[in-house]
């Protein structure tokens, strides 16, 4: 999907959030193509994604977002994402 998107005259940007997590956000960090974190919070997805409508750095680009320094154990991404408690 992303070939067609990418090969489209559309005005088009790719977000590629790592693991996402229901944490408070806490400020986010995005960068083209790819970055290194391993989560970031939904509210700061929704963040980046509404500063986007307005910004256009990432026009026709690949966008990596995460949550800097956020740390979720694997226990709790467990009981919270997949189990839903």
């Amino acid at each position: 999907m992303e070939a067609l998107v990418c090969g489209s005259d559309l005005d088009w940007t790719i977000v590629r959030p790592p693991g996402l997590t229901s944490e408070a956000g806490r400020g986010y960090v995005v960068e083209e193509t790819r970055l290194d974190g391993g989560f970031c919070s939904r509210e700061d997805l929704a963040a980046m994604l509404l500063d986007q409508l307005e910004d256009d750095r990432f026009l026709q680009k690949v966008a990596a977002v995460a949550t800097p320094g956020l740390r979720v154990s694997a226990l709790h991404v467990l009981r919270r994402e997949v189990l839903k408690r």
